[in-house]
């Protein structure tokens, strides 16, 4: 070859270099990239990455298909766009690949992002649910980008901006609940309460709110907790005092049904008499008791037709703040004597309140704290039956199936007037 011909060939070659072709035994190879991570709810971003001899048809896999097409800066740069949240959480390996091959691979790692609460809101009525106490409800939705569950948060409530000593400081583990689910907490709030686990009136509260997940490090391979920044509610003012407390009963005083109200209403100081009650008997009748005594109080009303009654009472609380509550009743004969008895088919209580053993009238397990209502007798029992010891009509009531003869006495239950003849043995 002649030396003449020798320049010519490298002279060419100069130019196809600057030109940006490389030899064709010259595979891609990848020095660097940027950035190297972010997270699966990260913003629109440029993947750059730099190397040597890159083709004009490179493209870019992510831990295989689909090829990705690069804008190429030149044989030593690519650039790729991704859009805003388009990787989910893993590890990707990056490797280039052209007409002289494939590249070597570089890690990138898109991590899980951290889950968050939204629509925080506070609910409460003004009624009071039990004596000197209320209400506030509490609640967020969790989500995750993720799509991963819940697996626990925590929730606190404090009338310090710094959160230095909670009133309320509450968290619950063990859960599962998909992004959407709407998170609930009832707190009491408590005339002259003490803050513990509780609020008091009159009372300007700040609250938050933290949720996690389990995380699966794509680095360590392992389980970590993977929490919300803490999530501020509006702040929670409590009203200055309680609407009235509604509690009331009825018994048999035939020919008539006695009515006896222990209804508590409240002022800024506390407990005080309330202003009215207003009775409707549920047979169109109704009855006012204008400043009735603190206290216990009775009413008397008669009804001239059998049959099953919702009674309600309404109690006026001296700042004309009203609160009502219900109860069934049902009038009817007799087996033997022809007088109308009355029985409660759905006692008045609220929440999570229940009656206890031994606690009548119940017409339904669900009224029972134990869960189970004792029919015949109309008695919350702690099984379907009655135990040693509680009162019978025949061995057929009694979980032994032994029920002593005893003196009769009346008992009020569900299935109506029963003669009780006995103990359970």
């Amino acid at each position: 070859m002649s030396r003449k011909y020798i320049i010519a060939s490298a002279a060419a070659a100069v130019l196809l270099l600057n030109a940006g072709f490389v030899y064709a035994d010259q595979g891609p190879e990848i020095d660097s990239i940027t950035p190297t991570s972010v997270t699966s709810s990260h913003d629109e971003f440029t993947l750059v990455v730099l190397g040597k001899h890159f083709r004009t048809e490179a493209v870019i896999y992510f831990s295989g298909p689909p090829a990705l097409v690069p804008e190429r800066i030149s044989e030593h740069e690519l650039h790729y766009t991704f859009l805003a949240n388009s990787l989910s959480a893993g590890m990707y390996y990056i490797s280039v690949t052209d007409q002289g091959g494939t590249s070597n691979e570089v890690e990138f790692t898109v991590y899980n992002s951290p889950p968050t609460a939204d629509d925080l809101s506070v609910a409460s009525d003004s009624c009071a649910v039990a004596e000197d106490t209320g209400l506030a409800f509490f609640s967020w939705n969790y989500q995750d980008i993720d799509g991963d569950n819940e697996e626990w948060f925590q929730f606190q409530i404090d009338n310090d901006a710094d959160f230095s000593s909670p009133a309320v400081d509450r968290t619950y583990d063990g859960l599962s609940n998909p992004a959407g689910t709407q998170n609930q907490q009832a707190v009491n709030i408590i005339v002259n309460g003490d803050e513990n686990d509780s609020l008091k009136y009159n009372t300007t509260y700040r609250w938050r709110v933290k949720v996690c997940q389990v995380n699966v490090d794509p680095e360590l391979m392992a389980e970590t907790p993977l929490c919300s920044a803490w999530t501020n509610g509006q702040n929670y003012t409590t009203i200055a005092y309680p609407g009235p407390y509604i509690s009331f009963s009825a018994s048999d005083t035939s020919p008539g049904i006695t009515f006896t109200n222990t209804s508590v209403c409240y002022n800024a100081s506390g407990p005080v008499a309330c202003a009215s009650y207003l009775y409707d008997f549920g047979d169109g009748s109704t009855f006012t008791v204008n400043n009735p005594a603190q206290g216990t109080t009775t009413t008397t009303h008669t009804y001239s037709q059998l049959g099953s009654y919702d009674v309600a009472v309404t109690a006026t609380a001296p700042g004309n703040l009203q609160c009502q509550g219900a109860s069934a009743i049902t009038v009817s004969n007799q087996t033997t004597g022809g007088l109308p008895f009355w029985r409660e088919t759905n006692p008045y209580h609220f929440g999570n309140q229940c009656l206890e053993n031994g606690q009548a009238v119940c017409n339904d397990n669900s009224v029972c704290c134990s869960g189970y209502c004792y029919t015949p007798l109309g008695m919350c029992a702690p099984q379907g039956c009655a135990g040693a010891g509680d009162a019978c009509a025949s061995n057929s009531d009694c979980c032994s199936n032994q029920c002593s003869v005893g003196s009769a006495l009346k008992q009020y239950g569900t299935a109506g007037l029963v003669f009780v003849k006995g103990t359970c043995l």
